[in-house]
């Protein structure tokens, strides 16, 4: 291999397990507060790339100390801990009472959300990096081994496995029946929901570490080569593809009021316009974007490795609150309650809300 491919596929293999996880879990709050202030400060002992998700008044989030941790979502104090074998970089998934994680041990764990008992563990061929995908009972996960596993969300029993010819990064998502997901062999692909039967393929011409997004029939991905491609969902005919930013997608794509919001490794977050493409605004963060931004309301929050979070209009990009955490941020953040949650790469996990006494608009 040239050593030009060899250093992408070492970049696809570290890119950071920020894709959406579990697509069945509630939508963030309709409004949200451009004035917010730090309510508590939580740390773990490895550097947080874990993707926070809010259930039942709790946080649930993984981290480099191989530990995945449940607080309390008002005052940040620890209610259970759970360790795994490895680190847990991967975005958490919680549905009906049970937290779904993959850890870089090779295992995808099922774990009771009110105790952290484990309910069963799968093991796979590989490093498990992207968050778990919920739907009508079954669990989707990709694996380092280069395997889409499907598996029953209850007892963990292997429904059926979709195998590709390299590592899988992000998350799959579901729509009409259909399981799309990339992986870095380049392809994204489309198997049936209810037996992996593959449906079609498509050379999105360089590796895809993260997840797509989908709405309306299409479906939403960044790649390794600085395009954001738009496909149809019913034959993987592509749409459009944005004009090449020369520089990586690692970031998942948030869909809403008809945009598309992605991140790149320039520092840029931008905003393309969802049936052309074309870009309504671009946003110049401190340090890369590799983490999935978050749509909140009117609002689009997001991190950077230079350890910033920032909340932007998602009408024109204009920042409208930004704070210095101190990590790097390549994990997305959670929003629920009026409150942001998001984890660093020092370790720690961090909640912002509104000013006492503020209300929301």
């Amino acid at each position: 291999m040239h050593r030009a491919g060899f250093l992408l596929l070492l970049v696809c293999a570290a890119a950071l397990g920020s894709a959406a996880g579990c697509r069945s879990s509630a939508p963030p709050d309709v409004s949200a507060s451009d004035s917010l202030v730090l309510e508590w400060r939580f740390a773990t002992a490895g550097p947080v790339k874990s993707s926070p998700v809010v259930a039942g008044g709790r946080v649930f989030v993984g981290s480099d100390d191989g530990r995945v941790y449940a607080l309390d979502l008002a005052s940040g104090r620890e209610v259970w801990v759970f360790q795994t074998g490895g680190a847990v970089e991967a975005a958490l998934c919680v549905l009906e009472g049970r937290v779904f994680v993959g850890s870089l041990d090779a295992f995808l764990y099922a774990l009771d959300s009110g105790d952290g008992t484990l309910l069963w563990k799968y093991e796979t061929g590989g490093e498990i990096r992207g968050g778990a995908t919920a739907d009508n009972g079954r669990i989707l996960v990709g694996s380092y081994d280069g395997r889409l596993y499907c598996l029953d969300a209850a007892t963990g029993r292997p429904l059926w496995t979709c195998e590709t010819e390299n590592y899988i990064n992000g998350s799959a998502a579901v729509a009409g029946g259909r399981v799309v997901f990339g992986g870095c062999d380049g392809l994204l692909r489309a198997v049936a929901l209810e037996d992996g039967r593959p449906l079609w393929t498509l050379d999105a011409g360089a590796y895809i570490p993260g997840s797509p997004a989908v709405s309306g029939g299409l479906a939403y991905v960044g790649t390794y080569g600085g395009r954001l491609l738009c496909v149809d969902l019913e034959g993987g005919r592509t749409v459009w593809t944005s004009e090449d930013a020369n520089v990586p997608i690692l970031s998942s794509p948030a869909l809403a009021q008809g945009a598309v919001v992605v991140g790149s490794q320039d520092g840029r977050l931008r905003c393309f316009d969802a049936a052309s493409g074309d870009v309504r605004w671009t946003f110049r963060a401190r340090g890369a974007v590799d983490a999935s931004p978050v749509v909140w309301g009117e609002r689009v929050v997001f991190g950077s490795t230079g350890g910033w979070l920032y909340l932007v209009r998602l009408s024109d990009g204009q920042e409208v609150w930004s704070f210095e955490i101190g990590g790097a941020v390549t994990g997305s953040p959670a929003v629920a309650a009026g409150r942001i949650i998001v984890g660093a790469e020092d370790g720690a996990v961090v909640a912002f809300g509104p000013p006492e006494g503020a209300t929301e608009p």
